[in-house]
């Protein structure tokens, strides 16, 4: 067969067709791959953070996903949006944690406290405000 005036055999292109298969598998695992977090540590080890105004006028409107001096805004979150959802299950912790990692991922930084918890409204099917 002739393709852009290259001549291939039938093996060749399923051989080819093998490889971009494969190639496909491995894009896919790569993308579940990175979004694998188990914990909210493993989502802030994938960032890095240094707050050179703490308690600046900005700090209450966004969200950091890494872990800075201590305070944990992702913990927090979840303390304070998540872990309810979880105890009168509504989400599963594996859930919460996941659209975490998502929210994190899907934003850009700055990321807004407001489109951060629009995010995770979106992500888990329920009003995070």
């Amino acid at each position: 067969m002739a393709i852009l005036g290259f001549s291939l055999s039938l093996s060749r292109m399923k051989s080819l067709q093998s490889c971009i298969d494969d190639l496909l598998r491995l894009k896919k695992t790569e993308v579940v791959h990175k979004m694998s977090a188990k914990t909210i540590r493993e989502i802030n080890d994938k960032y890095r953070y240094e707050d050179k105004k703490p308690g600046g006028a900005r700090d209450n409107s966004l969200v950091s996903c890494a872990q800075c001096d201590g305070y944990n805004e992702l913990q927090y979150i979840y303390d304070t949006k998540l872990k309810l959802l979880v105890s009168e299950r509504k989400i599963t912790e594996d859930k919460a944690i996941a659209a975490l990692e998502k929210a994190c991922a899907d934003l850009k930084n700055p990321r807004a406290r407001t489109d951060f918890y629009r995010k995770l409204s979106e992500i888990l099917g329920v009003v995070i405000k």
